[in-house]
């Protein structure tokens, strides 16, 4: 790993259509504008502004599936436009075995759409366990978290000698060098991997070349429409991987009664993973053992 480039970049950038809010005076408090540091499009800010609800002092309430969609386009277009498909998949791969991952780049943009794509948008209908920090703050408080024993997808926006250390063990996603270096010990590789590249390289080819091609100059967060469209097509297929491979987990689990009559599913692990092939059982086994997958088997052997 190198150093990362010198000078910082916005989050937002030239092109936004939004007016920028005015600066507060001393001890002034005012709500985020939508041009002040934040995950959400400028454009989510102005759908928002006609759903803050009195019952919750003012704030706009959003569920964790509403997140997710208005994420959706700008990071995955990010992305895609940062990495190429094989380091997309082998991010993911990561975040799918709940491995601990840093990304690294110098443009707050890029940082926090690749970060928040990983651990929320492409995991969908999964949902993230543990510890997401899109931009970690560079204080020694907050750079012990790389030593915490829990799964993470972390953002760092500079590297420094002691980051360095301490992401020597971890898997590290380079944005601004499209580069991933896998960390935590082997990794059994996504099952149908060579499959799923095939389906998945001519949409990511098309993302790619549509979030950078022409001359828009707009923030991360406000993708060109043919961008949208592309990513949402990539993003569609991955998600039809991923729901195959946890579709009809009903199929392998038992139902228990109790004397009060009360039905407890129990999904048989071993049977469910026998059913996939012997290339693909490593990975689903220990995919099987995770968090996210505990919550979303949990969520659906109950529905």
């Amino acid at each position: 790993d190198g150093d990362s480039p010198g000078g910082d970049s916005p989050v937002g950038g030239d092109g936004a259509d939004v007016d920028r809010p005015g600066t507060p005076s001393p001890g002034e408090q005012r709500d985020e504008g939508p041009d002040d540091p934040t995950w959400q499009s400028p454009a989510v800010y102005r759908s928002l502004e006609a759903r803050r609800r009195p019952d919750a002092g003012g704030c706009a309430v959003m569920t964790p599936a509403e997140e997710s969609v208005h994420m959706e386009t700008w990071t995955v277009a990010a992305l895609c436009r940062t990495l190429s498909l094989d380091n997309v998949l082998a991010a993911l791969n990561s975040v799918l075995l709940e491995r601990q991952v840093a990304v690294f780049s110098p443009n707050l943009g890029d940082l926090c759409a690749v970060t928040l794509a990983l651990s929320t948008t492409m995991l969908r209908p999964l949902r993230w366990r543990s510890l997401t920090l899109p931009v970690m703050p560079m204080t020694e408080r907050m750079t012990s978290l790389l030593e915490a024993p829990v799964p993470f997808v972390i953002g760092i926006q500079r590297k420094t000698s002691e980051v360095r250390r301490l992401c020597q063990e971890l898997t590290r996603v380079n944005v601004y060098k499209d580069e991933v270096k896998l960390g935590g010990g082997p990794q059994p590789q996504l099952p149908r991997l060579k499959e799923l590249a095939g389906v998945l390289r001519p949409l990511h080819d098309a993302a790619r070349e549509a979030a950078r091609s022409g001359s828009y100059r707009g923030p991360v967060a406000e993708p060109s429409e043919r961008a949208r469209t592309a990513a949402r097509a990539f993003l569609e297929a991955w998600r039809e991987y991923l729901r195959a491979l946890v579709a009809n987990l009903r199929a392998y689990a038992i139902t228990e009664v109790s004397a009060a009559g009360e039905k407890t599913s129990i999904l048989l692990k071993d049977t469910w993973v026998d059913s996939f092939s012997k290339a693909d059982r490593a990975f689903m086994r220990a995919f099987g053992e995770t968090q996210m997958f505990d919550w979303y088997a949990d969520v659906q052997l109950r529905a």
